[in-house]
């Protein structure tokens, strides 16, 4: 998730006379990271799910406690790793906000197609090396994303707009915006998505990541509904760049407004 736009920057770790080495340094970073996260996000469901001996692995019949685990593990998830990242790559670890980054003019479009194509062969790759660490039997669906509890193909991508929108509307609030308090980014927008999973779990899975949905998915071969994950997110998170992109930083661009005042 973009916490700096490529006209503010972090210090390079190599020199920027060596634009290709920085570049793949960026994108195996987001590769390395959406794979971590994967690992850990997918990791809690099969653990919480062995810790309650239950049989079934599906996100959308889980009780208060598993959802708690699974939304804390998915949300600290990305406090560490955007922590780990934010300085190199910027930290997106999501398809959706780079295509938010993309279409706002936060990132190129060259470098954002490859990043999203990072972190889709990082998410294969993290839900590939966590189902053979566990071993089939044990990994079982692997937290794989689906609708459920009643939920409607239309429902589920309205929720899945929803839960990302407010996703990327914290991330540029606190990140991309110049004035947000970006000390805390990383906080933020991990317990959002911590929250947006006690929220959407039972429903959708709570994804807002096409890669935390499709690398499970591809390792599993269960490809039942992917496309509302493919519909939800991506829109949410461009209706909310570009909504705060041209609306918020383009009417509060030059405000010297304090925090909790009104003028």
């Amino acid at each position: 998730m973009m916490l700096q736009n490529e006209s503010k920057g972090y210090a390079p770790l190599v020199n920027p006379k060596h634009h290709r080495s920085r570049k793949a340094f960026c994108m195996f970073t987001e590769f390395l990271m959406t794979l971590m996260f994967v690992y850990i996000g997918c990791g809690s469901c099969i653990s919480s799910e062995v810790t309650e001996k239950t049989d079934n692995s599906s996100l959308n019949n889980v009780d208060t406690a598993r959802m708690l685990v699974i939304g804390t593990a998915h949300g600290f998830a990305i406090v560490i790793l955007l922590l780990a990242s934010l300085h190199i790559s910027g930290g997106h670890l999501n398809p959706a906000v780079t295509l938010a980054m993309i279409v706002t003019g936060n990132i190129r479009v060259g470098k954002g197609i490859g990043y999203i194509a990072a972190q889709f062969l990082g998410a294969i790759c993290g839900a590939a090396i966590l189902r053979f660490s566990f071993g089939e039997q044990v990994a079982g669906n692997m937290g794989i994303h689906n609708i459920g509890n009643g939920m409607g193909i239309f429902g589920g991508i309205v929720l899945e707009f929803c839960i990302t929108f407010i996703l990327v509307y914290v991330i540029f609030s606190v990140g991309v915006n110049r004035k947000g308090p970006s000390t805390f980014a990383a906080i933020a927008i991990g317990f959002t998505v911590m929250i947006n999973h006690l929220v959407a779990i039972p429903f959708t899975g709570a994804s807002m990541n096409p890669a935390r949905t499709l690398g499970p998915a591809v390792v599993t071969a269960s490809y039942d509904h992917l496309y509302i994950y493919f519909i939800g997110p991506p829109l949410g998170a461009v209706a909310a760049g570009t909504f705060y992109q041209f609306g918020y930083l383009h009417v509060f661009e030059n405000d010297n407004q304090e925090y909790f005042t009104v003028q």
